[in-house]
């Protein structure tokens, strides 16, 4: 079976607070996320690509950000590009 990893620069994604510049994920391309799992997903409503740990429930997606300062996000309408496998942060370090 062929998986296909993507490798991302973070600088075109918001991940609210937690990587920044120059930050990198390596992502699993799917479609579907097992519930509190990390995932790259694309928001419509929003208009924005972010990565959140991903909680699916009858009212549609809980989405908990990295930053634990960061408040639960409730969406209807979220669509699963891939699977966070591993990320980088440099800003962690500094």
């Amino acid at each position: 079976m062929l998986r296909i990893y993507l490798l991302l620069n973070l600088l075109m994604i918001i991940c609210y607070l937690f990587f920044g510049k120059g930050d990198l994920a390596i992502v699993h391309s799917q479609n579907n996320i097992d519930n509190g799992k990390t995932a790259l997903i694309y928001i419509p409503d929003d208009k924005v690509i972010t990565i959140k740990k991903v909680i699916k429930n009858d009212d549609g997606f809980e989405l908990y950000s990295m930053n634990p300062n960061v408040p639960i996000d409730k969406k209807s309408n979220v669509i699963i590009l891939g699977r966070v496998i591993k990320s980088h942060s440099e800003n962690a370090y500094d």
